[in-house]
């Protein structure tokens, strides 16, 4: 620098200049004082938050930093833009933010004092390196870093010090997100849904065809589940335990109205017929709404035992009171599992359990029944060779793992169709039991291309023999959940009968992750009222493989003299509803079977995306941790505990979620 100018920088950094100094003529250069300075403006404050000095700034939109503040400008204009020590106090943030008690300042200090006194955290579990991070951010970051720490579950926190740790670093870094917020979703949570809340708009897990036939249908989508019909059983009573299966079942006006809407559906399902059904199920999973749900959910959170099913049973375990809410408050659990395939549903209960609030203080029991895949083939004849039972490849992973909470039958066979097995089961779970969940998983559910009417009953008496099974070891006001299938016939809609007058809610749904070209569906009862020990020998007099008959005619479980008209009214709608869901995505199914152009796949492959994002907000699925898996240990080191293989020789490990080549490190 030349003599000019070290005499302008002398000048203009003064405190108190003189007027008696020469003036010096030097070239014009930028007046160094009016640098700028990073702003820094207390939320809510029309004020300057540096002091009087009222010192300039360009920007005052720009986002300021949670560390390491900068300098401003004096009052008397000196340079700005060098850090501030440590010993110099944070610029105020309004109120009584400038003063300091123990480093921090009097809101952060207060707002620590009360999660001490309010929760179980003492001074001691966070380390002076936690203390020291709170203390470098901003009064504003640190009381949002300790609003988190406070919204979180202490009790599952084994260092808490580290887990605050972990949300200071992730602030500092820019990393942190906003909690979810479910009152400004469309789906508020469960204690909200029938408050009165109206839902903002948001994106539905629907095809406009299943939209249109909803509306066509004068049926209102459920909150969670769009897919669902709820019964209003007010009027269903059980008739006396000798009258049951007393009466030939008969082609009343009732029945006839069922047969019409099952021929019309087997008409559409009839052009399926001469398609190649590799070929068939390829398209159709290409096309499915949710058809990237399970990708997505491996990729984010984890679950253990990740498949379709797990969605499923996830999803309805999310928009429906399965879970009593007696059990949580009493952190007492037990729940049974019939026919049960590989863990799914078991893998779903826990998952969601662990996840949600004050769930992982639960003391969960539970037990599990599985069939043979000999027996489940028995129980579905007229099978085509070439459709393969639905599931995944089961080779004992998750069985062999717990084997004591896993019931087979005197047999090994586990058939539930015939009294023996149901009263071998009661022997064995009554003890351990009443059961507040119960489940029925029907993994022998066959596809739209080769149901018929002779299938459905005999498939409806095996679900007898189950159901009769949950009902006999079911807790007061617990829960059941049924895998079935839309059903017109006497067999099922007696079945239905039953479970509307023995639980106080029976909603039938079809979610989101199921396959929309099926008859599948869920029926969720909840509020068990009881049943009478008469009634229950009643219907295991008549459990077997074949259904009761009189002089060669079957018999109804209920008369048609009990079954009030408005429900008979209610369960044929329900029948249309899902019949028409079914027939217009098997309709939409052949359209982009033979003409899928382009456009149409890209918007299907963008939809496809956004409907998994969707999902995954809307039923909270949140990652699950290893030390609240069923299996901790990590199985995948194992060679016994390979899932299953890709044709290119990867292996697919359940536990990691991915593929695997051989030699790979898998942990």
């Amino acid at each position: 620098l030349d003599r000019s100018v070290i005499d302008a920088l002398r000048t203009s950094t003064a405190h108190a200049p003189s007027s008696s100094m020469p003036q010096q003529s030097a070239p014009k250069r930028p007046k160094l004082n009016k640098l700028p300075a990073i702003p820094k403006k207390a939320p809510g404050s029309s004020t300057d938050p540096a002091g009087p000095s009222g010192r300039d700034s360009p920007d005052s939109s720009a986002p300021k930093e949670p560390w390491d503040e900068t300098e401003g400008a004096t009052p008397s204009g000196g340079s700005a833009g060098f850090k501030r020590p440590s010993a110099a106090p944070l610029p105020s943030e309004g109120g009584d933010g400038d003063e300091k008690i123990d480093g921090f300042s009097r809101t952060v200090y207060e707002a620590l004092q009360r999660i001490f006194v309010e929760t179980d955290l003492q001074s001691s579990d966070l380390e002076e390196k936690v203390m020291n991070a709170l203390r470098a951010l901003t009064p504003s970051y640190a009381l949002k870093a300790l609003d988190q720490f406070q919204s979180e579950d202490m009790s599952r926190m084994r260092n808490k010090g580290a887990y605050l740790w972990g949300i200071v670093r992730n602030i500092k870094e820019g990393r942190s997100h906003k909690p979810q917020e479910f009152n400004n979703s469309r789906y508020p949570p469960r204690d909200q849904r029938d408050s009165g809340v109206v839902p903002v708009s948001g994106t539905k897990l629907l095809w406009p065809e299943e939209e249109r036939a909803i509306a066509e249908a004068d049926v209102h989508e459920g909150k969670m589940i769009e897919k669902e019909f709820t019964f209003d059983n007010i009027s269903c009573s059980l008739p006396a335990a000798e009258s049951l299966f007393s009466e030939v079942a008969h082609l009343s006006s009732f029945y006839g109205e069922l047969k019409s809407i099952k021929e019309t559906l087997h008409g559409v399902q009839q052009h399926i017929d001469g398609i190649d059904v590799s070929e068939w199920n390829k398209t159709s999973s290409n096309v499915a709404l949710a058809g990237r749900v399970v990708p997505l959910l491996r990729q984010l959170c984890k679950p253990e035992m990740c498949t379709t099913e797990w969605a499923q049973a996830f999803e309805v375990l999310s928009a429906h009171p399965v879970v009593p809410a007696s059990c949580t408050a009493d952190e007492k659990l037990k729940s049974l599992h019939l026919c049960e395939a590989f863990g799914a549903m078991v893998c779903a209960l826990n998952h969601f359990l662990r996840t949600r609030p004050g769930g992982g203080s639960v003391n969960w029991e539970w037990l599990a029944h599985k069939r043979s895949a000999d027996k489940a083939s028995a129980d579905a004849p007229n099978v085509t060779a070439s459709v393969k039972p639905r599931g995944t490849p089961d080779d004992g992973r998750f069985v062999s793992q717990t084997q004591e909470h896993w019931v087979m039958g005197t047999d090994g066979a586990g058939d539930l169709t015939d009294q023996k097995g149901i009263q071998h089961l009661w022997k064995t779970a009554r003890p351990k039991g009443p059961y507040h969940v119960v489940t029925i998983d029907r993994r022998d559910i066959l596809t739209s291309e080769t149901w018929s009417s002779e299938q459905e009953a005999s498939a409806s008496q095996a679900l007898f023999g189950q159901m009769v099974t949950g009902l006999g070891v079911l807790a007061n006001g617990g829960s059941l959940v049924i895998k079935g299938w839309t059903m017109f016939e006497h067999t099922g809609v007696g079945i239905m009968y039953l479970l509307n007058c023995s639980f106080d809610e029976v909603v039938a749904c079809r979610p989101a992750t199921m396959t929309a070209g099926t008859g599948e569906l869920f029926v969720v009862c909840t509020g068990f009222k009881g049943l009478s020990q008469v009634h229950l020998d009643a219907l295991l007099a008549v459990a077997g493989p074949e259904p009761p008959t009189q002089d060669g005619e079957p018999l109804t479980m209920i008369p048609g003299s009990f079954l009030p008209s408005a429900w008979m009214a209610q369960m044929q709608t329900c029948s249309r509803l899902f019949a028409r869901l079914q027939t217009v995505m098997v309709e939409r199914d052949l359209r982009l079977y033979s003409d899928l152009k382009p456009a149409e796949k890209t918007q299907i492959f963008n939809m496809r995306d956004q409907v998994a994002q969707q999902w995954k907000s809307r039923f909270d699925c949140r990652p699950l941790t290893v030390h609240d898996r069923i299996v901790r240990e990590s199985l995948s080191t194992a060679p016994q505990h390979k899932f299953t293989a890709s044709p290119g020789g990867k292996t697919w490990y359940s536990i990691r979620g991915r593929f695997v080549a051989p030699g790979a490190k898998t942990s």
